[in-house]
């Protein structure tokens, strides 16, 4: 396994362990997450909707 795995593998383990939810789709699919003031998204498949989500969110704050 790469070491890169195992990181990953080991702070997921850690996340849930402390409370966390975890979500994932396949590879390259479009994953956004908002929960509060955060957004984030899968990789980089995800970056227009972030930004989507990311502008919804401001106009909301600003409106």
């Amino acid at each position: 396994m790469r070491v890169v795995a195992v990181v990953v593998a080991v702070l997921k383990e850690r996340m849930l362990k402390l409370g966390a939810t975890y979500q994932k789709k396949s590879k390259w699919q479009v994953l956004v997450v908002e929960h509060g003031n955060l957004v984030t998204g899968q990789n980089p498949a995800s970056a227009a909707a972030v930004g989507e989500a990311l502008v919804r969110k401001l106009a909301a704050r600003a409106g």
